[in-house]
This record gives structure tokens, C-alpha cells and sequence, in this order.
């Protein structure tokens, strides 16, 4: 009985001691930059999601009049919705927000926080990194966006590392390529 006791008290330290990262948003953030397009996912870092898992052809849309994100995917042929409002958590700087999903009488919040916004080989991107806590540890997912779902060369590999330098990986999960394209009905 002991062991069972000692092994159960060491895993629920090792849950409560994680902690969600709270990357700074980019500094040229504003809804004008990020709203009102459709960003393309081109992969993530991502722990389980059962509304992510299996997603392709996912795309994303902030209508910053409305203060909601719609995540759109396709699973083995059918589009799936979902969509959330976002709370800004503080005005200056702007990019970090409460993703509050609405199931019914439940509602589900993580922090949601844009990191980056640039333009690489002619592309513009977009890194959204959301986060949240509950009993079993830390829920994460590192996006990476652009316009087209085609990333440049070199892109995949410069936001690997942005991942790496802020600890926005911190289960070291495996890159997962988002399929877009080909069979993608936007």
C-alpha cells in the first residue's frame, strides 16, 4: 500500500507543479493586423484536444467586432466549427486574451496569447500559443499560421526554434504538419 501511495502523491506533485507558460504577446500586435483574415495552419506543438485531433485544413478567424475566433477543420471529409470569445486580458500591449468556449451550461477558458506576427520569404505568419490548467496538468497548442497554408522555406524551422527559445513546447511534443491544400474545402 505504501509504494501505490508514494508513487500517487509524486505524480499529483508533478501535475500541480506545472504551470502554464505565459509568452509575451508581439509587440506589433493589433486587430487590424490580425483580424478579418483567414489564417491557414500550417502545424502545431500540441498536447490532446479531441476537437483538434485529427484536423486538417485548419483555419482560423478573428472578427475583432465581435471578439470571437472561429476554428474551422476538416476530419475525414466533414467540417467541424467551433468558435470562442476572446476577453483581452490587458490593453497595452494587446495579443493576450481569455479564449472563454461556450458547451452549454459549461464553459471552458485558456489563455490564449498571439506571440508573433511577421512576414518571412514574402509570407506573413502568425504564432498563437494558447494554454490552459486542470486536474490532469497542462493543455497546450503552439500555432503556426500564414495567408496561404504554404509555408516558405525556413519558416517551419525559425518558429520550431521561437518554440524552443520561450518554452512553448514544454512536454518536447512533436512537430505535427497541418495538411492544407489539395481536398481542402475553405
Amino acid at each position: 500500500m505504501y509504494p501505490i501511495c508514494l508513487v500517487v502523491s509524486l505524480l499529483v506533485a508533478t501535475v500541480a507543479s506545472l504551470e502554464c507558460p505565459q509568452p509575451d504577446p508581439a509587440g506589433n500586435f493589433s486587430a487590424a493586423a490580425f483580424g478579418n483574415v483567414a489564417w491557414k495552419e500550417i502545424g502545431k506543438y500540441q498536447t490532446f484536444n479531441p476537437f483538434e485531433k485529427g484536423c486538417e485544413c485548419t483555419e482560423i478567424y478573428y472578427s475583432p467586432q465581435g471578439s470571437k475566433i472561429f476554428d474551422t477543420c476538416q476530419k475525414n471529409g466533414k467540417t467541424t466549427n467551433v468558435s470562442a470569445f476572446l476577453v483581452p486580458v490587458r490593453v497595452q500591449p494587446s495579443g493576450v486574451f481569455d479564449e472563454v468556449f461556450e458547451f452549454g451550461p459549461k464553459n471552458s477558458t485558456s489563455r490564449l496569447t498571439i506571440v508573433e506576427l511577421g512576414n518571412f520569404g514574402g509570407e506573413d505568419y502568425a504564432i498563437e500559443f494558447d494554454c490552459n490548467k486542470d486536474l490532469l496538468g497542462i493543455n497546450y497548442c503552439f500555432h503556426v499560421f500564414t495567408k496561404t497554408g504554404i509555408p516558405p522555406a525556413g519558416l517551419v524551422e525559425q518558429v520550431q526554434g521561437v518554440a524552443q527559445k520561450l518554452g512553448l513546447n514544454p512536454e518536447n511534443l512533436e512537430w505535427q504538419t497541418t495538411k492544407q491544400g489539395d481536398g481542402c474545402n475553405y
